[in-house]
């Protein structure tokens, strides 16, 4: 399979090792296509040059509009526009590994650190969008404490959507069955359904790492805030990556995860998973 592997850079103090750790993937039987949009907003040339120095014969394009007001802005209520700002940067990103007429497209945040075996563990499933498993918001990164092994306090990247209700949430983050004392604990292998129920349910929603065929990406966009009967303004669902699982469900796709978990740097307390590197 031609995978076409990277993601958005824009500076943040996680680069370096992202870049390392995306080094150390071991392709296996596929070829990898390494690509790279460049997110320009302060500090991107830093950027550039490390992702660069560690793939010189990568494809990088270069996108504009991002600014320090538009970008993770402190204000709740320019979230939504930090989201559709996501939403084009991905949108380019997919777009570049079709030019580059790859069979599947296997973006990994800038942020996140993946293990050596990542390619071969999502590819290996055989469906159209299946992601490893990232630790989303531990609550320490927000009270400062040290981090939790409590199940209450794991936050994941896998979530589900259940039938729209009123007053209800679109979206609730899975959790791990149980905890070894120092992680979340999950069911083995490729996972379609919600592990704390026998019944299946098929509308999850995941990214972070996440692995997406030629024919997704050639039917669904990442898109801003997404309406629904109960929510017309899209309050409820104005992450790119919840706009996009609702799309791509909309369209008959489903998403997996594989049991495989990542490290995410999220600040100078992130590290959250041992390094693999």
């Amino acid at each position: 399979m031609r995978i076409a592997i990277g993601g958005i850079v824009h500076w943040r103090a996680s680069v370096p090792a992202w870049l390392e750790h995306l080094a150390c993937l071991d392709a296996g039987e596929h070829e990898l296509v390494p690509i790279f949009v460049m997110d320009r907003r302060q500090g991107s040339e830093a950027a550039r040059t490390a992702a660069y120095h560690s793939f010189p014969d990568a494809i990088f394009v270069d996108v504009d509009g991002a600014t320090p007001e538009n970008f993770y802005p402190p204000k709740r209520e320019n979230n939504a526009v930090a989201y559709a700002h996501l939403a084009m940067l991905r949108n380019r990103l997919a777009e570049l590994a079709l030019q580059q007429d790859a069979d599947a497209l296997l973006s990994v945040d800038s942020d996140i650190m993946a293990p050596p075996n990542l390619v071969g563990a999502l590819a290996s499933v055989g469906v159209p969008w299946v992601a490893a498993l990232v630790r989303n918001s531990p609550h320490y990164l927000r009270l400062g404490c040290e981090p939790s092994t409590e199940l209450a306090d794991m936050y994941w990247n896998v979530m589900y959507m259940p039938p729209p209700q009123p007053g209800k949430p679109l979206y609730q983050h899975f959790k791990p069955i149980g905890s070894d004392g120092v992680g979340g604990v999950w069911p083995p292998g490729p996972i379609c359904w919600r592990p704390h129920q026998k019944q299946q349910d098929r509308r999850l929603i995941t990214g972070a790492v996440a692995l997406y065929s030629r024919e997704l990406l050639e039917r669904v966009q990442w898109a801003g805030p997404i309406g629904t009967p109960y929510d017309p303004a899209g309050s409820q669902c104005l992450g790119e990556d919840i706009s996009f699982g609702y799309r791509a469900l909309e369209a008959g796709y489903y998403a997996w995860y594989v049991p495989l978990i990542c490290e995410h740097r999220m600040g100078e307390r992130g590290n959250t998973c041992p390094s693999f590197v």
